[in-house]
């Protein structure tokens, strides 16, 4: 029997990596990144940032799997259903609670812009509050 899921887009590079997850997200099409900051001596791999929104997304989908490297260099993103905040489903009274860490050194927009795109196409409403000592506003 043949595997039903479709072969993962390889996109090499940190840039444009929130875009890239939206539109997988969207498209329900399997992404996987290498080579994310492979050169850097001081800080190989993924972001504080990139790690908090892929957390963010997370809680907003069904079914996705996120699975990374150890070093964080490679990510392989399979999207799920966009949910929402349906409670159960990482959301508390129709809430999603997301802390950001001291770490991120983004602002809350870094956040917002990639939920307002994914927003339209939920389940349920999209209730996300941004939280923690990271939150830059």
């Amino acid at each position: 029997m043949a595997d039903a899921s479709p072969l993962p887009l390889r996109f090499t590079g940190q840039k444009s990596l929130v875009h890239r997850l939206v539109l997988s997200t969207l498209t329900g099409r399997p992404i996987r990144v290498s080579q994310i900051r492979s050169s850097s001596h001081t800080n190989p791999g993924l972001a504080p940032h990139e790690v908090s929104f892929l957390r963010l997304l997370e809680a907003i989908t069904n079914g996705s799997a996120i699975e990374f490297s150890y070093t964080g260099t490679t990510l392989v993103y399979r999207p799920g259903l966009i949910t929402g905040s349906v409670a159960g489903h990482g959301a508390s009274g129709g809430v999603i609670k997301h802390e950001i860490p001291d770490t991120c050194r983004r602002g809350a927009s870094y956040f917002l812009t990639p939920l307002c795109l994914l927003a339209p196409f939920s389940k349920a409403p999209v209730n996300v509050l941004l939280t923690g000592p990271g939150v830059i506003t």
